[in-house]
C-alpha cells in the first residue's frame, strides 16, 4: 500500500477516535430526568449537562423540592410539631423517619 495512503488512513482512524471519545465523553453526562432528581434530591447538581438538560433541570427541581418537604418533617416530628402536610408523601415519610 502507497505510504501517503497509509498516513491517510492513519490520520482519519485518529481523528474518528476521537470524535468518538469525545461523543463518549459528552453522552455520559447526558441530564435526564431520573439522573436529576436523584441530584436535586442529593443536593449536588451537575454543572455541565449537554444534553437532555431540560428533562435534568426538571428532575433537578422535584428532587430538591421532594428533599426539602422530607426534611421538614423529619424536623417537624423531631421538634413534636403536629403534621402540617399530612397528605405529602415524601413530608410524611420524613415526619415517620423523624418520630
Amino acid at each position: 500500500m502507497n505510504p501517503k495512503i497509509k498516513k491517510i488512513i492513519a490520520r482519519e482512524g485518529v481523528i474518528f477516535v476521537t470524535i468518538l471519545l469525545l461523543a463518549t465523553i459528552l453522552m455520559s453526562g447526558c441530564g435526564n430526568y431520573d439522573n436529576g432528581y436523584d441530584d436535586g434530591y442529593d443536593g449536588a447538581k451537575k454543572e455541565f449537562v449537554l444534553f437532555g438538560a431540560g428533562e435534568y433541570n426538571n428532575g433537578y427541581e422535584d428532587g430538591a423540592n421532594d428533599a426539602y418537604y422530607f426534611d421538614l418533617g423529619y424536623r417537624d416530628a423531631q421538634d413534636e410539631e403536629p403534621a402540617r402536610y399530612p397528605s405529602m408523601t415524601e413530608y410524611m415519610e420524613g415526619y415517620r423517619e423523624g418520630s
